[in-house]
């Protein structure tokens, strides 16, 4: 999947390659305009049904759907409107809405990139400290106006506390050093989506999330470290290439490359064909098509079809659709064996999961709870070890282990099996001491992050193992 998702890419390469620097400048310079209409457009749906969409948590991520990335789309903005040498009425607009957008979008890691740049430019260019100084005085104006009077301080108070109170950097931290470990171990990459599923088996804290927030670490996580050595090398070469034209397009280019340390702005294609259009492609190049080369390229519009066919079906919620055309998409699977009603079918769907992915912990969970119903307790304590396993601090993978313990403590007392019984007690009320080692063993960063390293399981399981714990305690005496 993931080398479908980056076919555009490589068409855009190509159609970079072909284009005059004139034509690739004017691209650059458009950034403004659409980010500013993004803004508007934003601020419009805001007062909408569609709120939700383009607005997380109130922070604005427009149509990026994710704020901390339209936050860096909108800075390029900024950059490139303050490198003009004359801001007009429309240019003068366009920054304070890109400001504007910036604020609310409520990027604490932008922000400070934000305010590094002006800083950066007010010391290396005299003439734009005027400009600077008013965008700097709307600024702490929009802030006021909208943090007092409007309502926002909640969401204006998430710059004051990148230091002091920022779960999310914090988390940022606990990723990557799991992160390293994962590398150490799989040093050839775990392939697109890969990282999700095995995060769990090396996670030192409670969380999950899609990708590590670090595009160096993510590439060399997807690709291993022949593709992240790769990859890596060709931006830094493009960053410090003496061939490369403009100031600007440094700027902007260092400007991606810092933020990309700290998220995933990569795993949107708009943030690589805009690092691609900074990059040195030299004049205009005539690409000379090959019958060969024709053959790739509709081979590959065959394949990015096809993809888009079972893809769009997935988002569109079609699993059973998308499944038919593309059998191993596990997202869908997963729905399949939610939706699914018979313990059968559920079983048939596992099975099939699990032949591909041996990370997947909602799958062991229910084969656990399949053994335990079906009276495999061998199987039962084998799935649900490596539930637990694969996703540790997910309180759900211990009650299945109890539940399919207190089954077999059930059918052993029905059969007067005496060690059977007191084995089983003892495992069942030594669950909580499992439990608690799991909580001592995790990062001291665990601790700093929103989730806590907690892991409660609900409340009649606490009783039952009170219960029997009360009957331990008769037994002994």
């Amino acid at each position: 999947m993931g080398v479908i998702k980056f076919f555009p890419v490589l068409l855009f390469v190509i159609a970079a390659c072909q284009m005059e620097r004139e034509a690739r400048e004017f691209c650059i310079q458009l950034i403004p305009d659409i980010s500013s209409a993004m803004v508007i457009c934003a601020m419009i749906l805001f007062f909408t049904p569609w709120r939700e969409s383009f607005f997380t948590a109130d922070r604005m991520g427009s149509f990026f759907q994710y704020p901390n990335t339209f936050a860096l789309v909108l800075l390029l903005s900024i950059l490139i409107l303050l490198e003009r040498p004359r801001l007009y009425r429309k240019d003068l607009l366009e920054a304070l809405l890109s400001i504007t957008g910036l604020l609310l979008s409520g990027s604490r890691s932008v922000f400070l990139l934000f305010i590094i740049c002006l800083i950066y430019t007010a010391i290396t260019e005299t003439k734009k400290r005027k400009w600077i100084a008013g965008f700097s005085v709307y600024m702490l104006t929009l802030i006021a106006v909208g943090g007092i009077l409007l309502g926002y301080v909640q969401e204006f108070a998430r710059f004051t506390t990148s230091f002091t109170q920022n779960s999310t950097l914090w988390g940022r931290l606990l990723y990557w050093q799991d992160a390293l470990q994962i590398l150490k171990d799989h040093p050839f990459g775990l392939g697109y989506k890969g990282y999700y599923f095995i995060q769990g088996t090396y996670a030192s804290g409670n969380y999950v999330t899609m990708y590590a927030h670090n595009e160096l670490l993510q590439i060399l996580l997807d690709f291993g470290f022949l593709g992240g050595v790769a990859i890596a090398g060709m931006l830094f070469f493009s960053l410090y290439r003496r061939r490369l034209d403009s100031s600007l397009k440094k700027k902007l280019l260092t400007v991606c490359v810092v933020h990309s340390l700290f998220d995933f702005d990569l795993q949107f294609l708009v943030v690589v064909f805009i690092i691609l259009l900074l990059f040195d492609f030299g004049e205009c190049k005539c690409i000379k098509t090959s019958m060969l080369f024709q053959g790739v390229v509709a081979a590959v519009l065959l394949v990015s079809i096809y993809s888009f066919s079972f893809l769009g079906l997935e988002q569109l919620k079609k699993t059973e659709a998308a499944l038919k055309l593309f059998p191993a998409l596990t997202f869908s699977e997963v729905d399949m064996l939610n939706d699914a009603s018979t313990i059968e079918e559920k079983g048939r769907i596992a099975d099939h999961i699990l032949e591909r992915n041996h990370s997947c912990s909602a799958v062991y969970r229910l084969k656990a709870l399949q053994a335990a119903s079906e009276g495999n307790f061998s199987d039962m304590e084998e799935y649900a070890k490596r539930a637990i396993a694969t996703d540790p601090y997910n309180p759900e993978n211990y009650e299945a282990c109890i539940q399919g313990w207190s089954l077999a403590l059930d059918l052993a007392v029905r059969n007067n099996d005496e060690l059977q019984t007191v084995h089983l007690l003892k495992k069942i009320t030594g669950i909580e001491k499992w439990i608690q080692q799991r909580e001592e063993n995790s990062s001291c960063l665990a601790f700093k992050i929103k989730d806590k390293p907690k892991i409660v399981l609900q409340e009649q399981y606490l009783k039952y193992i009170e219960r029997l714990k009360e009957i331990q305690g008769n037994s002994a005496g």
